[in-house]
């Protein structure tokens, strides 16, 4: 096979494999790297889950229209004081409060994460990895009971953050008798 075909072949394929954050090798150095790309790390079912619980309180519930009610997140399970991670990589573009409530939002791409109630421990500006800590649980206030609440925004429009989120999994454990 030619040199330029083959070049192209492992172009397109160390492509692929980047957009599945797969590791490749470079022929030139011979040593593994990971590529990850912005698809790969907002793909379904690659975001960490903010806080230890991944106790949903009150589940997303889309609105029928951009201004009617609905539930444009999910609420989960927290103890005030609970440190609040990054569930993805990005930019925070709003660190305090908001109205009446302490807010952090991270922006990576056409993806908005807001994370609420949450005491922020980083600033407007600063780049956050995925499961960075962020702040922590503020105490509840009119919004929800207890918890956190996780709002996800693609390209302007509200969708369930648990396309993002790793599943859950039941573990089974054996019974004695």
């Amino acid at each position: 096979m030619e040199f330029w075909i083959r070049a192209v072949i492992a172009t397109l394929l160390a492509g692929l494999a980047g957009l599945a954050g797969l590791n490749v090798v470079d022929a030139d150095e011979a040593t593994p790297r990971t590529v990850l790309t912005a698809a790969g790390m907002n793909a379904p079912g690659t975001w960490l889950w903010p806080t230890t619980s991944q106790q949903v309180l009150r589940p997303f519930l889309a609105p029928a229209t951009p201004y009617s009610s609905g539930h444009r997140g999910i609420d989960i399970a927290a103890d005030a004081g609970e440190l609040v991670r990054a569930p993805t990589s990005g930019t925070v573009t709003v660190a305090g409060m908001i109205v009446d409530r302490p807010i952090v939002v991270i922006e990576t791409g056409h993806i908005r994460v807001t994370l609420e109630p949450v005491d922020p421990q980083v600033e407007v500006g600063d780049d956050v990895g995925r499961g960075e800590v962020v702040g922590g649980v503020a105490s509840p206030g009119a919004h929800s009971q207890q918890g956190l609440h996780l709002g996800v925004r693609l390209n302007g429009e509200y969708v369930t953050p648990l396309l993002y989120l790793r599943p859950t999994y039941a573990v089974l454990h054996p019974v004695d008798g």
